[in-house]
């Protein structure tokens, strides 16, 4: 499951988090927004996504991961919108027999969606205001 979304990670998270008997590992990313950037202050981010696009490639990482890697469940929400520092970027989820299946699975879901999710991130300076 990929998804998008213009509003708060914590609940989504809450009500996503994959479970099952037969796994004996649960591992999860969550990116955050910092204060800063390359020696710069920001008060937060803005991302964009391209809509059906976007999630057609979340969809695509998500199943080459499941397939490259022996997990039962792979879960991510990527946030949108403006954000300010501490709020939640992407969460992803891996529940796996083992533990380092999840740890490989979140690894190749983070990497593969910063090489190739269409979302435009734009950093929000202190300066700007």
């Amino acid at each position: 499951m990929f998804a998008i979304s213009g509003k708060s990670l914590k609940s989504f998270i809450q009500k996503n988090t994959p479970k099952s008997s037969k796994a004996g590992a649960l591992v999860s990313f969550e990116g955050f927004v910092r204060n800063n950037s390359m020696g710069h202050k920001i008060s937060g981010l803005e991302y964009r996504s391209t809509g059906p696009r976007t999630l057609r490639i979340g969809r695509t990482i998500l199943k080459e991961a499941k397939k490259k890697f022996d997990v039962y469940e792979l879960r991510c929400v990527h946030r949108i919108g403006r954000l300010k520092v501490g709020d939640r970027t992407i969460w992803i989820a891996a529940l796996s027999a083992h533990r380092d299946e999840a740890f490989k699975a979140c690894r190749y879901v983070i990497e593969e969606l910063k090489k190739r999710l269409p979302i435009l991130k734009k950093e929000i300076y202190v300066s700007d205001y």
